[in-house]
């Protein structure tokens, strides 16, 4: 095989084409004029986004923070005994973007009532919801009672959980 056959319309691995053999892949593939190469060295994947050829999981981030996310100003740490949909809210917490009523409101959304319908006696934004409403005290007190550890105020808390 010469170097930079086409893979997928050139006839290189057996008697027939990989696009008429795979034609859903085929139909799947965003490159489809993408190249191989074989060599006398040893078969193995390389990593493009990093300069040595590695993969690394600090290159993904940056790679997918760089392309994908919207910068909001400040750095995302993940704590990682925490599950991933916990770091994710407390993140969206952190950021604002969760749907209380307060942000449905000021988004144009019509709503019989701003008030956070457990107590009925603040409008429903992430800080009352999280941490100043005496229904979500509760819910904090009977989570660290289930993890059995002392109740600390969620205020101190959520600034532990969220480094």
């Amino acid at each position: 095989m010469a170097q930079g056959t086409r893979f997928w319309d050139e006839k290189w691995l057996g008697d027939w084409l990989l696009m008429d053999r795979f034609p859903r892949v085929y139909a799947l593939e965003a490159n489809k004029n993408c190249t191989v190469q074989i060599t006398n060295n040893e078969d193995r994947w390389e990593w493009v986004l990093c300069p040595n050829g590695v993969f690394g999981v600090s290159n993904m981030r940056r790679h997918i923070y760089s392309s994908l996310l919207q910068d909001e100003g400040g750095v995302t740490r993940w704590c990682l005994v925490v599950p991933v949909k916990l770091n994710a809210l407390i993140w969206r917490v952190l950021l604002d973007r969760i749907p209380t009523r307060s942000n449905l409101l000021e988004k144009k959304v019509d709503l019989p009532s701003v008030l956070f319908p457990s107590c009925d006696l603040q409008v429903e934004d992430f800080i009352h919801v999280f941490l100043h409403c005496e229904v979500a005290e509760e819910v904090w007190r009977r989570i660290f009672k289930w993890l059995d550890y002392p109740f600390l105020c969620s205020i101190t808390f959520l600034r532990y959980a969220c480094g």
